[in-house]
């Protein structure tokens, strides 16, 4: 809108903040709040990191702000068409933003997240997301796993060791739980603060300069970036975390 373009916005859920009024509320952002901010309504910046509820709101405000809505359809095709693109539109469940003339553009972004798509493991023996019945134990994914659901005593077996296994293995073990991560390879942790400040204000500014090709296992995805460490390492070492 800055520049003069016209855009618009299309989602089978127009709510505005995506997976962040979906995820743990009580979630930590690792980014501090002052990096976060979008373009013309700077971020709450009276706390040093975010919680999801909290940016959730924040992005609400933002919307109001730049008076943003969002379109309910679901994009079924995109085709190219001359020096564009034409894009197909179709209804939700059924319901409001039933199928439409196809629209025309001259660029297409598509900002739809990884948190909706989540990676579940074929284990022999796992059983099926859901509650525990006595016969078999509570099964849950981290994106729906909650700060609040960690108990005393609980036994807790995260498999896994990014920044969700990470992150969820301190709730626990604060909680005084007894947890167990389960991974292949070493857990990259780096410390959330050096001499007092959190390295990412550095870091990422550096970052987004990089040249991709120079550091390709993170860009294919293949590795994941280290978790901050917000006392993983001495919950392990007292312990807590096996």
């Amino acid at each position: 809108a800055g520049q003069g373009v016209e855009a618009r916005l299309i989602d089978r859920n127009p709510d505005v903040g995506g997976a962040y009024a979906r995820m743990d509320p009580d979630l930590v952002m690792t980014t501090p709040s002052a990096l976060v901010g979008l373009p013309g309504l700077a971020a709450p910046r009276d706390a040093p990191y975010l919680t999801a509820a909290r940016y959730h709101r924040y992005l609400v405000a933002y919307a109001e702000h730049h008076r943003l809505r969002a379109e309910r359809a679901a994009v079924a095709a995109v085709a190219r068409s001359g020096r564009g693109y034409r894009i197909e539109l179709a209804a939700v469940d059924g319901g409001a933003g039933a199928a439409r003339d196809p629209i025309d553009v001259d660029a297409v972004v598509l900002a739809t997240g990884m948190f909706d798509t989540p990676v579940r493991p074929t284990l022999l023996g796992l059983p099926a997301d859901g509650p525990a019945d006595g016969a078999r134990p509570r099964v849950v994914h981290a994106g729906a796993w909650r700060i609040a659901d960690a108990r005393a005593g609980q036994r807790v077996l995260i498999v896994g060791g990014a920044s969700s296994a990470v992150e969820i293995a301190e709730a626990c073990a604060r909680a005084d739980a007894v947890v167990t991560v389960s991974v292949r390879d070493a857990i990259a942790i780096a410390p959330a603060t050096v001499l007092g400040h959190d390295p990412t204000r550095l870091l990422m500014p550096l970052l987004a300069r990089l040249w991709p090709a120079l550091a390709p296992g993170f860009c294919a995805g293949r590795r994941a970036v280290p978790a901050a460490d917000r006392g993983f390492g001495a919950l392990r070492r007292a312990g807590r975390i096996a």
